[in-house]
């Protein structure tokens, strides 16, 4: 599998804010996306997920952060994606994101769109290469009825999707101090539809 994305693994008990800081102060412009890594009982790990650009990570590699240091709590490798995170039988190339609380097809739209098109600054997947749809209880309110699908064009790779889900998967649908449930963004490879 390719391993030149640009998605990679911290290892630090820093908040998310103190390592985006670091990074940002070390070459501004450079990271997008981060999320902590849950043991199977949803506790925090040491491990970040985090999307940056190449030049940092080389930049962090040469002043020593590739391998455990005492007097520094931050070490960064690439991230190893494997066939884990392709679609199952019955699955599609599409996404769905479920929703738990009222919200309307406007609101969800938009922070999808925010989400994936800064992954795009990151060359992830070609900017406009997705069309999300949120079915509605009424076209009136624009109320979502059970959550929303993201289709790719047909030249997007299976594993730049793959990656995709990977990486919204456990994020927040807004940025503040709420890690409740209702909060958190679960995506999942949207089943075949069976034509009739």
């Amino acid at each position: 599998m390719n391993e030149n994305y640009p998605v990679y693994i911290i290892y630090s008990s820093w908040s998310l804010d103190t390592i985006k800081k670091f990074l940002l102060d070390l070459m501004p412009d450079s990271v997008s996306n981060m999320k902590i890594v849950y043991d199977s009982l949803y506790n925090e790990t040491n491990k970040t997920i985090i999307v940056l650009k190449e030049e940092l990570y080389n930049l962090l590699i040469d002043k020593g952060y590739g391998v455990t240091r005492f007097e520094i709590d931050f070490k960064i490798k690439k991230y190893k994606f494997n066939d884990s995170i392709l679609p199952g039988i019955n699955k599609s190339t599409n996404l769905f994101i479920p929703i738990i609380k009222k919200t309307t097809e406007s609101d969800l739209t938009s922070i999808i769109n925010k989400k994936l098109e800064e992954l795009s600054q990151f060359k992830l997947l070609p900017e406009k290469s997705w069309r999300i749809k949120c079915p509605i209880n009424s076209r009136e309110n624009g109320n979502v009825k059970l959550g929303c699908f993201i289709f790719f064009r047909h030249d997007i790779s299976i594993y730049n999707i793959g990656i995709i889900k990977f990486l919204l998967n456990n994020t927040h649908w807004i940025n503040d101090d709420n890690d409740k449930y209702d909060n958190t963004i679960k995506c999942y490879w949207a089943r075949h539809r069976i034509q009739t």
